[in-house]
């Protein structure tokens, strides 16, 4: 039998700063949840290792709540494995009861905290919580999602923004600045090939598109000995304005104005292709520099220029 508790007056989906929803964070002996969880936050959620997640730490960012209510299935393993726990320790499993008859008592559920990032999501405070609502035989979890605001809301660039100020060549150490910011705003710290630094090391031009005299995208490339375009990164809240098919297409014509006639590109995403597809159809020199150099297909549902597809 599934017991019904209160849900908090919270509007689902919005996100909260952390003074709006006292009521829900601090405890009886005046300890707030919320201190609590945010303690050397953004973790790196892996199994054993709470430690700061450095690459996705956002200096002088206020961590943010976003209220949802999400499938307590999606934390059956992780809450059975706490219940387990709790059952060895008689004050831990003395709590969990205490809280379920609040709540069968008709009090309030204050919501679980949860850190989702771009690998796996955790229960970083609020766990005894989460185990009497299992015991209740809810099928529901209402937490709380930690992050900045750019994880939680649709961030897009700033007013105005049409497109860079201008793409010009940047050293190593601006790339690499760059790479980190990204890795901490679009990837939450995870790594991914695109911002690998010992790849970008190796490239010997880095274009940079800046706005407001702030990096905005790079695109890196090898003129020798074996010429290639290595990496296009926009930052996600100015895509889809052009910035990264200008930085390739300025990439391309720097090759081409050197003499080179053929171009190694690694394609590791589908944004990489929509980009050569305007290429191709402006200026189908400048794509067919890469031709016969693409070391990977683009994913399904991508169109293809009829002459990149060697099929």
């Amino acid at each position: 039998m599934i017991n019904v508790f209160v849900m908090p007056k919270l509007e689902l989906g919005k996100v909260y700063e952390a003074h709006e929803v006292e009521k829900y964070t601090i405890q009886p002996d005046g300890t707030n949840d919320y201190n609590l969880a945010i303690g050397s936050f953004p973790h790196d959620l892996s199994d054993k290792d709470l430690a700061c997640n450095n690459q996705a730490f956002q200096p002088g960012e206020k961590v943010l709540l976003k209220y949802l209510v999400l499938d307590l299935a999606d934390f059956r393993t992780e809450i059975e494995q706490l219940s387990t726990i709790f059952r060895r320790q008689p004050a831990h499993w003395e709590r969990v009861t205490k809280i379920v008859k609040v709540l069968t008592d008709g009090h309030t559920f204050h919501p679980v905290f949860v850190q989702r990032d771009a690998i796996r999501k955790r229960i970083l405070e609020g766990m005894h919580r989460a185990v009497a609502l299992l015991e209740m035989g809810s099928q529901v979890l209402p937490t709380f999602i930690l992050g900045y605001r750019n994880w939680l809301q649709s961030v897009g660039p700033p007013p105005g923004f049409e497109q860079e100020d201008k793409i010009a060549s940047c050293s190593y150490q601006e790339a690499g600045n760059f790479c980190w910011t990204a890795k901490a705003t679009d990837q939450r710290g995870a790594d991914i090939a695109l911002l690998n630094l010992q790849s970008l090391s190796k490239c010997n031009v880095i274009l940079a598109a800046t706005y407001q005299e702030k990096i905005i995208g790079i695109a890196s490339l090898k003129t020798s000995p074996d010429p290639s375009l290595e990496t296009v990164y926009v930052l996600r809240q100015y895509r889809r304005h052009g910035v990264g098919n200008r930085l390739a297409t300025q990439a391309l014509q720097l090759l081409k104005q050197k003499g080179v006639m053929k171009v190694g590109c690694d394609i590791q995403s589908p944004e990489m292709w929509e980009v050569l597809v305007k290429i191709a159809k402006a200026e189908p020199d400048l794509a067919n520099l890469v031709k016969d150099n693409i070391r990977q297909k683009p994913t399904e549902g991508v169109e293809v220029p009829e002459f990149l597809d060697d099929e």
